[in-house]
């Protein structure tokens, strides 16, 4: 957490060229002297697992430094490190790989250009736009019908500022369509005409936050409903190697008989052989993972902290530094233990320590979703759970 200390010490210089670090500079910390460098006077070594973090060294010590050997650590060492608050790096034996194949940068980009079809006319030919229902990432999502069939979609709408802006759109737009899943929103079409892009998609009643505002306690058995939708939904992601990095309560939409999926996939990034890891900072403040929230390499199980966070969302009303400045929120995910359920007797055994294996901070030790899936927490969930958080709905006039 030194990197994040270092950010508020006006007068720190690198420990290589002595240069002094503006508010702006990345800083870099030495795996082994642990001192702070800038860019130019550190590297990075590249690690061969794919979801494990690069280490990066100063010039002096990358030479005398010989990367150590995987340490192996066990079920009982990955419990007690859950709550400690520096981040561990460390190595483990290969994680073995879904039975998908990274692809390669040039063959995804071939498969968003075969299946991206964009309609250049306006919208309004089709679809009666009415009302707005919410704001994304990158624009704002209205309620429409199409003409012809008088069947409701929703449909986002967005402004170009960009080349580079109109890319990040048609990603989300080929992301969307490409992560077809019952626990995925349902993509239709897209249009882009008058320096818009318009995209169309399947129409949900609401969001998980307008749920979580009207402020009625959950039972546990609808909380894990929700959090074992949302799970699936993202193990449809991450066995295709995507990440959506932007998981939160706004994102997770709900229909009136129950479905529960994922939305917006404004921050959302392919992972390929040519780059297995991703280091760019995205994503909203309290949902973030303390790698994210540091730049350093990470993979598919930032969306399993973000999961964990919803989790104590849907238990307590808002997440943990809700009520904190942008900078802070992110200063104290970065340096504070893991955040916990607050009420310990309330809860049972299996939720509190679901919550606690999403939430460790170790990227390396944290689980994926995939195994996440076999929790216990979810041997008590079931599909009647779906018509209790129906009810739940209707009871509280939450539509």
């Amino acid at each position: 957490m030194d990197i994040v200390i270092s950010i508020f010490d006006r007068k720190l210089t690198c420990a290589g060229c002595k240069n002094k670090f503006s508010l702006t500079s990345k800083r870099r910390k030495c795996m082994k002297c642990k001192l702070i460098y800038c860019r130019k006077c550190s590297t990075k070594i590249k690690s061969k697992g794919l979801f494990t973090s690069s280490q990066r060294y100063c010039l002096i010590c990358i030479k005398q430094q010989e990367i150590p050997k995987k340490i192996i650590c066990t079920n009982l060492e990955e419990k007690n490190l859950t709550n400690k608050a520096t981040m561990i790096i460390t190595e483990k034996t290969p994680l073995k790989r879904h039975n998908t194949v990274l692809p390669r940068n040039s063959k995804f980009k071939k498969e968003i250009q075969k299946n991206l079809n964009l309609i250049e006319e306006s919208p309004e030919t089709y679809y009666k736009i009415y009302g707005k229902i919410g704001k994304g990432a990158y624009g704002t999502v209205y309620y429409c019908q199409n003409k012809l069939s008088e069947e409701k979609y929703a449909i986002k709408s967005i402004e170009l500022k960009s080349q580079n802006h109109r890319n990040m759109i048609l990603n989300e737009i080929a992301l969307t369509q490409l992560s077809e899943s019952k626990n995925v929103v349902e993509y239709y079409e897209a249009y882009e005409y008058d320096g818009k892009l318009w995209i169309v998609t399947e129409l949900m009643k609401c969001n998980l936050t307008k749920v979580i505002e009207k402020n009625k306690l959950m039972t546990e058995k609808v909380i894990g409903y929700i959090l074992k939708e949302v799970l699936k939904g993202l193990i449809s992601m991450h066995t295709k190697y995507r990440i959506h990095r932007d998981i939160k309560s706004d994102n997770i939409l709900v229909s009136a008989d129950g479905l529960v999926k994922l939305g917006d996939f404004g921050y959302a990034t392919q992972l390929t052989e040519e780059s297995h890891i991703r280091d760019s900072v995205v994503g909203t403040p309290c949902w973030m993972a303390p790698e994210l929230v540091l730049g350093l390499g990470y993979g598919t199980n930032v969306d399993v902290w973000s999961l964990g966070i919803v989790g104590i969302e849907l238990a307590e009303g808002q997440p943990p530094y809700f009520d904190e400045d942008y900078a802070k929120a992110l200063y104290l995910i970065a340096s504070n233990p893991s955040p916990t359920l607050s009420k310990k007797n309330y809860w049972s055994e299996d939720f509190k320590d679901f919550i606690d294996e999403c939430l460790i901070k170790s990227p390396d030790i944290r689980p994926q979703s995939n195994k996440l899936i076999n929790h216990p927490f979810f041997d008590r969930i079931h599909k009647g759970h779906k018509q209790d958080f129906v009810r739940y709905l209707n009871t509280n006039n939450i539509f």
